[in-house]
């Protein structure tokens, strides 16, 4: 078994061997070296996509990814997080391997990096070159499951939550329309609804400028609209159906629903896609009216908002089990359970 060389020297031709090796996938033969030499740890493959463990992260190479973490942490040390750790490696845009397995959605690859207690927790805290840190880039990508993650592990640390942009989570979060984002932000961080970024513009604000997140903005045809208002969702009946009225009243949608994705198959109405359009847009509607909600408890100060500034995440407060729910009842919303 070979021993680890803390930095030996190597000469250009292994570099360049290793440097083949990884851009053309051939781990057998660079993970060796990667393994007994830490020099090749922060070794950058090319600027744009960083270093090996940058390209075994993008790659999705989760069994790979914990091989090359082991690996650095072996050379480092299990004790904390060093200033000069090649986890904090960036490629050109400034993001670390955290970074790109956040905004991928991998969870495993995230926990593997930080480490099974937090013990790299810290590396949440690193900004890119947009001043973004992985918790950012989880809500830009609509990482929903990781950003839950991400905000849990770092809850005992300040994480920024706002850009070189002066744009908050919240505020990135209604500007993609990622409404069922927003909803779990303002539950967990309310400090966030009234915070303005530079332009002096506050989440709410930016909501007020999305008229496609209302029924309102709507401009479909006769049919469509038809289809919109009989739209049924089975998760929310599930939770609403009680009595003998609502079961009927669910029968009939769902006989009308039925007939149109028969005249559908028919070549008479709109395609299963529009279909599953319509259905997307009426639930983005009905947490665009949640949201709203959520703003109307405190409407001056959402509206108005309160001087920028950097808003951190830390938390000394029980958590919601259930944040991340794709479906964002009032219950939930009023209800905090410790995240186990």
């Amino acid at each position: 078994m070979s021993t680890p060389i803390e930095g030996a020297e190597v000469s250009g031709d292994q570099i360049s061997m290793f440097l083949v090796n990884v851009l053309e996938g051939r781990w057998d033969y660079a993970y060796p070296a990667y393994k007994n030499n830490s020099v090749f740890h922060k070794i950058k493959i090319n600027e744009s996509r960083g270093t090996a463990l940058h390209m075994a992260v993008n790659d999705g190479k989760a069994e790979l990814v914990n091989a090359l973490v082991s690996a650095i942490i072996e050379h480092e040390g299990r004790e904390g997080l060093k200033s000069d750790s090649a986890l904090k490696s960036t490629n050109e845009r400034g993001d670390t391997p955290l970074h790109l397995a956040a905004s991928r959605g991998f969870i495993g690859m995230c926990k593997c990096i930080i480490g099974e207690h937090g013990e790299r927790k810290d590396l949440i805290k690193a900004m890119n070159n947009k001043g973004e840190t992985p918790l950012f880039r989880a809500v830009l990508t609509c990482q929903t499951q990781t950003f839950v993650y991400l905000r849990h592990v770092s809850k005992d640390i300040e994480v920024p939550l706002t850009n070189s942009d002066g744009d908050t989570i919240l505020h990135r979060a209604i500007w993609g329309e990622l409404l069922d984002l927003a909803l779990i932000i303002t539950h967990c961080y309310p400090v966030l609804m009234d915070t303005r970024n530079k332009e002096g513009v506050t989440p709410l604000k930016v909501l007020a400028h999305k008229p496609s997140a209302f029924k309102s903005g709507l401009n479909l045809s006769l049919w469509k609209q038809i289809l919109y208002y009989f739209t049924i969702s089975l998760e929310s009946e599930a939770l609403q159906e009680q009595n003998l009225i609502k079961l009927k009243v669910r029968s009939v949608r769902s006989t009308v629903w039925f007939v149109f994705r028969v005249l559908s198959l028919l070549g008479l109405g709109v395609s299963t896609k529009e279909l599953e359009d319509i259905k997307k847009t009426r639930q983005k509607h009905r947490w665009s009216r949640q949201l709203l909600n959520v703003f109307m408890r405190t409407p001056y100060e959402s509206y108005m908002g309160i001087s920028g500034g950097q808003p951190f995440l830390k938390f000394d407060e029980d958590e919601d089990k259930n944040v991340a729910q794709t479906f964002i009842t009032q219950q939930q919303l009023e209800s905090t359970q410790q995240i186990t």
